[in-house]
């Protein structure tokens, strides 16, 4: 039995680290042996990890400083700390950056270190855990593998580096099953109980995310009488401005703020526009997830976008701009036969991404690397 450490930086609302839980949940436990390592304690994904998946963390609650310390703190010494005299067969980062850095302290020969990348990088944000580019480079080029989750993220990744040859493109795994089985639960929220075009987001809002092009996006329909309502899934630090400009505006009526929800599918499922103006994605959970329950999908264009959607809109419209955004999402809004095409294709690509297909690939990652010499 192979074991196997994924060390991550919290297992808090964020999509990487819904889809760490949903892999090492469905990683086969007679094959593999299962750790999870939190930096910090905690997080709304920790309750939903199987019994079977053992569970460590270093710290209580996240710090303020802390990539700072993490920049200067010898590796060996954290990754120690976090684990011990434990030995894994396979010691992964889940995230890049502080836990890259982190993992990067296991010396254990027979361990073999993968890094997986989740976002498209610039340069503060390649060197910003690390002292130096330099030390970015020597510590990524010495993991076995480099694990990208969308072949947009490839192309970035090496570009700033030389590891096109160790580099690889791994989708994420998505609990398909578990997805369409919640989204048939109760939801009688009265946001969604009667006839208007419900037009759905899901993350964390945050500027990153383009939770305000949604405020554009409803003042544009509220301005034109295009009857619609916006639901917005998650919490984040933007919400209260949002808030304050709708207010101001005075279009906060059909702007609704759900909250976090531990079943977003049942409110989801019921909506009719799936919504997603990111600035930057590296492939995105929430669009897959859309695309499963077979919700037309309108989004900007960011890394993988296309390859959930198509080169040219084949099953979902990807925006190259603001405008395009805004028209595509009218036109969903306000043309029914268009919604209801894209809908079905939505439904045909959500197959695509099942989670038996993911999670086979992410085996044959794991075997091919402990079966090398």
């Amino acid at each position: 039995m192979k074991k196997i450490l994924f060390v991550i930086h919290t297992l808090d609302g964020g999509g990487a680290e819904k889809v760490l839980v949903n892999l090492v949940n469905n990683l086969p436990c007679e094959k593999y042996n299962i750790t999870v390592a939190a930096v910090f304690d905690g997080g709304v994904n920790k309750r939903f990890l199987k019994r079977e998946v053992e569970y460590l963390s270093l710290f209580k609650k996240v710090f303020r400083g802390n990539r700072i310390l993490f920049k200067y703190l010898p590796p060996e010494r954290v990754y120690k700390r976090l684990v011990g005299e434990k030995h894994f067969d396979i010691v992964v980062s889940y995230l890049e950056g502080i836990t890259a850095r982190i993992v990067s302290g296991c010396k254990d020969k027979n361990t073999k270190k993968i890094c997986w990348i989740h976002r498209e990088l610039d340069d503060s944000f390649y060197c910003g855990c690390f002292k130096s580019k330099e030390e970015a480079d020597r510590i990524y080029a010495s993991f076995d593998r480099i694990v990208c989750v969308s072949k947009d993220i490839v192309g970035n990744f090496c570009s700033y580096n030389n590891l096109d040859e160790k580099t690889v493109c791994l989708y994420n795994v998505n609990e398909t099953e578990t997805i369409l089985k919640k989204s048939r639960e109760k939801a009688e929220e009265a946001f969604l109980s009667d006839d208007a075009i419900k037009i759905c987001f899901v993350g964390k809002i945050i500027k990153n995310k383009g939770v305000l092009r949604l405020l554009k996006a409803h003042e544009i329909l509220y301005a034109k009488n295009i009857p619609h309502r916006f639901i917005l899934i998650g919490t984040g630090p933007l919400e209260r401005k949002l808030t304050a400009a709708l207010k101001e505006k005075g279009i906060e009526k059909d702007f609704v703020f759900a909250g976090y929800q531990t079943n977003p599918y049942r409110i989801l499922s019921r909506c009719n526009i799936f919504a997603l103006p990111s600035y930057f994605e590296g492939f995105s959970t929430a669009t897959t997830e859309a695309l499963v329950l077979g919700l037309p999908c309108v989004v900007t264009a960011c890394s993988g976008m296309t390859e959930l959607l198509g080169e040219n809109n084949e099953f979902g419209i990807v925006a190259k701009s603001e405008e395009e955004f805004y028209t595509a999402l009218e036109r969903l809004v306000t043309d029914e036969r268009f919604r209801k095409d894209y809908a079905e294709k939505a439904s045909v690509r959500g197959k695509k991404f099942s989670m038996a297909e993911t999670v086979r690939a992410h085996e044959r990652l794991f075997d091919e690397l402990t079966e090398e010499e």
